[in-house]
């Protein structure tokens, strides 16, 4: 949110406004157990971001699911942090037409 405000009048005038939240898959459904907190703010995030894209109808306003990346917190990931980043950046150049606004990097609709 606080990201939002210091941007907010940079989006108002922009001619193609777009607004994204790097979100993931936990949400009420798929719940990380061991990371509670993780998966709680997931959650907000995921929430707070259909909330936004609906007061903010000008704006294209995502919350894309990076994929499963091989990180130090996920070493058995299934994709490299590049191919996520890539996909994002597909999404904001309009190669790539998401499929709603909870999407993975690929513009595939996720599950709420």
């Amino acid at each position: 949110m606080i990201v939002l405000k210091a941007f907010y009048s940079f989006l108002k005038h922009d001619r193609c406004p777009k607004f994204y939240v790097i979100t993931s898959e936990s949400t009420m459904e798929h719940s990380w157990t061991g990371m509670p907190i993780y998966s709680l703010s997931k959650v907000a995030a995921n929430k707070a971001t259909g909330i936004i894209r609906v007061s903010m109808p000008h704006v294209q306003v995502l919350a894309i699911h990076p994929g499963r990346m091989r990180t130090d917190m996920n070493p058995n990931g299934e994709i490299e942090a590049t191919e996520a980043a890539e996909g994002i950046y597909r999404l904001s150049t309009g190669e790539l037409t998401p499929d709603g606004w909870y999407i993975n990097y690929r513009g595939v609709r996720m599950p709420l």
